[in-house]
């Protein structure tokens, strides 16, 4: 074989944060570079992150709320982006093995 190509998969996460550190682009959903959406997920996801953190955050005074539960927020920022990027990891993983083959 002239070049041998080899295709690691990075695993699907069940959530991207914990406490308040969140994951966002490749950090929470490496996606191989075939389908080209890498930066555009990126954009996705700190669109989301800063849409679910708005709706908890009282412009007035400049804080978030008191009663402001981070980890139901970021979870459903999870809940809005996982299962999307989870499809574009696996339409990419299908294009890099037709276009690469193992």
């Amino acid at each position: 074989t002239l070049v041998e190509t080899t295709h690691w998969l990075a695993p699907a996460y069940e959530r991207f944060h914990e406490g308040r550190i969140v994951l966002m682009g490749d950090a929470a959903h490496k996606t191989m570079p075939f389908t080209g959406q890498g930066l555009n997920m990126a954009c996705e996801d700190s669109l989301v992150l800063a849409t679910v953190l708005a709706e908890n955050f009282d412009a007035a005074t400049g804080e978030f709320r008191p009663s402001t539960d981070f980890d139901e927020v970021f979870s459903e920022y999870y809940r809005i982006r996982g299962e999307f990027t989870k499809g574009t990891q696996e339409n990419a993983n299908r294009l890099g093995q037709f276009q690469l083959p193992p």
